[in-house]
């Protein structure tokens, strides 16, 4: 991108300001596209880490698009977090939680609020993130252009590296359970820029339409956390929607900065081992399994046993053991997950299985957090009939039964 200044010393924002400049993207010609009525809820969770949502909430206020409103659902801080958040953005809604609900769960609180809000789009945004001013208008932009689409996702790229892509779209296939980013870790050189069809979105950034997310439900909450942006995404796809890439939407991603600062790498690999296991129970055929299962232990269970050992890290190898173990106690408690001292995360598991968390301190006016349940065909409900889909069963647990009692 011809400029004498070596890319690597460009800051976020300098960068961001010449891809604008670069492209010819005026902020005012981009704004112009959008329809009048249109209503967007930008949905942040924050935890711990209230000067770094901060910064994601300064980009979100210096975009071109208008007629957007910020939630910030803080999962249970113990930093200061919501009242330096009230302090500094008083035009943001804040939802404070008695305790870390996760990312499903946080994300739903926030999108029930919205939902009750008469928003027409929600876009799920990590609060690691910094986005360009264009970010929102070329969403919408290309959700306008594809009513097909339900969801949007935008170019990502790496926070200390700007130019380095940490996602161009994303491939996922049920026969060997491996979700790709496309473009992961390439220097941008202007190689993905045409829009296109993906399988899935990432929950890091995503623009979805309402209308779409009443009928085939929230994010799915026993993942707690990694994989309920795929697992969504297959239910979206099922539903007969298509998943479109809007390169010129663009944002900057500190990425695992979060679960990195308050629980550590081996938990997200415990939960990404756990999570995977219960997306290919909840989505794939029984002969997916076939192929499935050897790429699972070889390129997931040994790969990541083999790379923590070799940094003697031995608490994340045995991260991928429990993750194993505890998928199969979310089998046999309804999938459902139990209470795990290992995570040092509430999760809630101990409470009834069908329960759900609601927005406290009276965020969400005469909002019920009881779920029903269909008891013909065993499908979950909340207070405002947004269907939460239930675990699928089939025939392929007992050969994976087989396979995990040998590792007691």
């Amino acid at each position: 991108m011809g400029s004498g200044v070596p890319v690597e010393s460009y800051t976020v924002t300098q960068y961001r300001d010449r891809v604008a400049a670069e492209k010819g993207r005026a902020n005012s010609v981009a704004e112009n596209r959008i329809p009048a009525a249109t209503t967007t809820a930008i949905v942040l969770l924050n935890w711990n880490s209230g000067e770094m949502t901060a910064e994601c909430i300064r980009s979100l206020c210096q975009m071109s698009a208008s007629d957007y409103h910020i939630i910030v659902v803080d999962n249970g801080s113990k930093d200061g977090s919501v009242d330096y958040l009230r302090e500094q953005f008083p035009q943001i809604e804040i939802l404070p939680q008695d305790h870390n609900v996760g990312f499903a769960a946080g994300c739903n609180i926030g999108i029930k609020y919205a939902l009750q809000r008469g928003a027409k789009y929600i876009l799920p945004l990590n609060n690691d993130t910094v986005v360009d001013p264009c970010f929102l208008a070329e969403l919408r932009h290309s959700a306008e252009a594809h009513p097909q689409a339900a969801m949007i996702s935008p170019k990502i790229y790496f926070y200390d590296k700007p130019d380095r892509l940490w996602w161009a779209g994303g491939s996922f296939s049920l026969w060997t359970g491996m979700a790709k980013h496309i473009g992961r870790k390439e220097v941008d050189r202007n190689q993905f820029e045409r829009e296109a069809h993906i399988d899935w979105a990432t929950g890091c950034a995503a623009l979805i339409r309402s209308d779409v997310l009443k009928g085939t439900g929230l994010f799915d909450e026993t993942f707690f956390a990694y994989a309920e942006d795929l697992d969504l995404s297959l239910r979206i796809k099922n539903a007969g929607y298509d998943i479109y890439y809007a390169p010129q939407a663009r944002l900057w991603h500190k990425e695992g900065f979060v679960s990195r600062k308050n629980v550590g790498e081996s938990f997200r690999i415990y939960l990404s081992t756990r999570n995977l296991l219960h997306l290919m129970r909840k989505h794939a055929k029984a002969i997916q399994w076939v192929t499935f299962l050897p790429n699972f232990f070889v390129r997931h269970v040994a790969f990541y046993i083999a790379l923590s050992l070799a940094r003697g890290d031995n608490a994340s190898a045995w991260a991928v053991l429990r993750g194993i173990l505890a998928f199969r106690r979310m089998r046999q408690h309804g999938g459902t997950e139990m209470p795990d001292p290992y995570s040092g995360v509430h999760t809630g598991a101990s409470e009834p299985q069908h329960r759900s968390v609601s927005v406290t301190r009276n965020a969400v006016e005469n909002s019920s957090a009881t779920q029903k349940t269909d008891g013909v065909h065993g499908k979950r409900y909340d207070s405002q009939g947004l269907f939460e889909a239930a675990p699928k069963t089939h025939w392929a647990d007992r050969c994976v039964s087989q396979v995990f009692r040998r590792l007691r």
